[in-house]
Formats: C-alpha cells, structure tokens, sequence
C-alpha cells in the first residue's frame, strides 16, 4: 500500500468530511459505547465490499472503527485545521480575504470552520488512526439503518481513496495552493458522492445522474434550520468551501466518468484536475488547460522596508466566482466575469502599524476576458475598500493590482513592479 500523509489527510477530514451523520445516543457509557462499535463494525463489514467494487478499489482488510463524543470531535477538529494552517496562517488568510470582499471584516476564519464542521459532523473518517468514526451523542433522527448505510458508503470510500493514494508529497503544494487543493477536495468528495449514491440506489456508477445538483440542493435544505446555527450564520463563502466540493466536485466526477467510462476511478486519484477551473469545467481537464504559474517574489524589492511578508496564497476560479456572487453588483454575471481564469497570485504585506496591503498578479485567457475582470473587480474593490485604497491595471491578458495602501506613490511602485514582473518568463 502506498504511504501517505496523515497531516495532509487531517486537513480533508477536519475541514471537508462533514456530511457525515451516523449514530445518535442518549448515553456515552461504556457498555453502550461498545454496542455502537460491534454495530459500526458490522456495518463496515457490510459496506466496505461493495463500494471498494463500485469504486474500483482493492477492499483490503475491514476498516478500524471508533466511537466518538462531539466534543472529542471538536477537538480534533481544531488541531488538524491548526496542523494544517500552521503559524496562524488561516487567520492571517481571513484578514487578506475581508480585503478582498469575500469574508466580512473582522471574521474569525479558523473558528468559524471549526464551528460549521463540528456542527455538521456526526461521523467521519480519521486518517491519523485509520478508523471510521461513529458520534455517540447524536439525535435519534440520525440513526436509520439507511441513513447509516448511506454515509458509511461515503466515508468508506475516504478510507479506500487514503490506502489507495500517496499524498505526502502534496502537502506543500496544498499549503502554497489552496486552490489546487480545492480541486483534490473535489475529486474525492465528488468520487465518494457517486459512490454513495450508487450504493444506496442499488445501481451502477453509469446510472448515477445529477449527483452535484443533489448535493446541493440537499444543503439548501439547512439554510434556516434553528440546529444548525453555525451553518446559517456562515458567510457565503465559508458555506462554500464546505459545499461546492460536493456539489461541484459530484458534477465534474460524473462527467469525467461518462468520458472515461473504461478507467477505475483510481485513475483519477492519481491525476488530479491541476486548479478548480478544470473543476468548473471539465472539457479543460480532458482538454488540459494548465494554469498560469505566477511568481510574484521579485515585487518584494517594491514594498517599504518596514513591511513584512503576511500571507501569499492562490485565487482560483471557484474564489471568484464566490467573490462576485456575494456582491449584489457582480452576483448576475458572477460565474462569466470569472470565466476565462487562467492565474491569480496574491501577495499581502504588513506595515509596522498592522496595516495590510495586499498586490496580485492575474493572467486571463484573452484580453476581453482580463477587460470584464478589471472593470468588476474594481467595482467592488471601490465598495469594500473605498476609491483611495486600491489601483486595478489592465495590460493585454495581464490585471495587477494593489489593495489597502492609501499612499499613490507606494502604490505606484508596486504596480511598476508588477509590470515588470508581467514581462517575465514565469507568465
């Protein structure tokens, strides 16, 4: 079995496996803590066969199981996010992203997904022990036979998609790419939703139809429930994060296996869609159209010495297309004016006065859709930052732009240097 990373795993399962509700208890005890385990075992020894079929995986041995409180679960949910964003860096993402109109002001990123997820989860797949997690104090609601069977056959899928893929090299792709990252989340939320939906169906993989739509509805159907505080308070984009690998990433499985219906889906593990715009569309998956790779260290040189590197991260095309969602004067054309994405670096800087400022370099397919970009994003930058405190600049396929420094002349330099950056090999 190949090796893996159990940091990098922690990270799926802390932040995405949270459509996942099992058993519900009105004890913890010991005796009965064991009851639920003889009957998460036997169920593991029910499903597991028949998705590592479905799946195209070897099913190997049984999957360890375990039962857990919620407040276990917490836990465990704050120290593999802290793992995997280490040095507070989620926190220092959430403050770049306020900037940018995709998070409110002032928003706790890292508490608020602990809080979404914890609230979400009643069962999941740990890859730091390999077991199969059941909730001991969940709702009596949640305890159907089907229900159990329907998220066992998703989160048994994690498990084999964990012993089937090497994934300790791709840590430090997803700590510089979240958006790469996004797409591995993708792929293998969306392979387990098929699965799920197979199995319960009782159907092929061939028969599954509109499995991203579903899901989405399926979390429409939260929006408003009083138990579910943390999901309705969440901003947009944070519910997005949580949703769109399902939803999405169920849409972009399904069309890659009606295109590549001779691969086992083990195929797919080991060739990961390279950004979350081959995940919007698949053709430029099976198409391959490979992002940009931008390089924005040289500006370094253009930012005041007393300023230090706070947060550099990629905005993919799912970012975008959640960012003008939000605003009501992009929300209508949101998913075209980020169509035609080819490359966002962002790079932020802190002044001595805690001040931010954040530059970023984006590269377009053609010029018209690098104009549409312009045009809207300095819309919104106007209304999230005011008319003093950003620049936006369009050269051929190439938008730069500065945000948060009100001084024209330090904006200047840094929009000199990302020109020239521009006309570098790297883009």
């Amino acid at each position: 079995m190949p090796r893996k990373s159990n940091i990098l795993l922690g990270l799926v399962a802390a932040t995405f496996f949270a459509q996942v509700m099992i058993y519900g208890l009105g004890s913890a005890g010991q005796i009965r803590r064991d009851e639920e385990i003889q009957r998460l075992r036997q169920l593991v020894d029910e499903v597991q066969p028949a998705v590592a079929e479905l799946a195209g995986f070897p099913a190997g041995e049984p999957v360890e199981v375990a039962m857990k409180t919620r407040e276990e679960v917490r836990q465990y949910m704050i120290r593999s996010v802290r793992i995997s964003n280490p040095g507070g860096d989620l926190t220092r993402r959430g403050r770049c992203f306020a900037m940018l109109g995709l998070l409110p002001e002032g928003y706790d990123l890292e508490a608020g997904m602990v809080d979404l997820v914890t609230e979400q989860a009643g069962g999941l797949y740990d890859p730091f022990s390999d077991e199969f997690w059941g909730i001991l104090d969940m709702p009596s609601s949640m305890k159907s036979v089907s229900y159990q069977k329907l998220i066992a056959s998703h989160e048994l899928t994690h498990a084999l998609q964990d012993r089937e893929t090497d994934m300790v090299e791709l840590l430090d792709v997803f700590v510089a790419n979240p958006d790469y990252e996004y797409a591995f989340r993708s792929v293998i939320e969306g392979m387990a939703t098929m699965v799920m939906f197979a199995y319960t169906q009782g159907v092929d993989l061939d028969e599954v139809q509109d499995a991203g739509s579903t899901m989405r509805a399926a979390f429409s159907q939260k929006a408003g429930n009083p138990s579910l505080s943390a999901y309705s308070e969440s901003p947009t984009y944070v519910k997005e994060l949580l949703i769109s690998p399902y939803a999405e990433g169920g849409a972009f499985v399904e069309e890659w296996h009606r295109a590549r219906p001779d691969l086992e889906f083990a195929a797919l593990m080991n060739s990961i869609p390279a950004s979350s715009e081959q995940i919007l569309h698949p053709e430029k998956y099976l198409t391959p159209d490979a992002p940009t790779v931008i390089d924005l260290s040289p500006v370094d040189a253009a930012v005041p010495e007393a300023w230090h590197l706070f947060h550099a991260t990629t905005l993919g095309e799912f970012d975008l297309v959640t960012l003008f969602s939000i605003h009501e004067e992009t929300s209508s054309a949101a998913a075209e004016i980020a169509a035609g994405w080819d490359g966002l670096r962002l790079r932020a800087f802190e002044d001595l006065d805690g001040g931010v400022a954040v530059l970023g370099s984006s590269v377009w397919d053609s010029e018209e859709d690098a104009r549409e970009f312009q045009g809207a994003f300095s819309t919104l930058m106007a209304k999230v930052n005011g008319p003093d405190r950003f620049a936006v600049v369009l050269r051929g396929h190439v938008v730069d732009f500065v945000i948060g420094t009100s001084e024209a002349y330090t904006r200047r330099a840094m929009l000199v240097a990302l020109e020239n950056l521009a006309q570098r090999d790297e883009i």
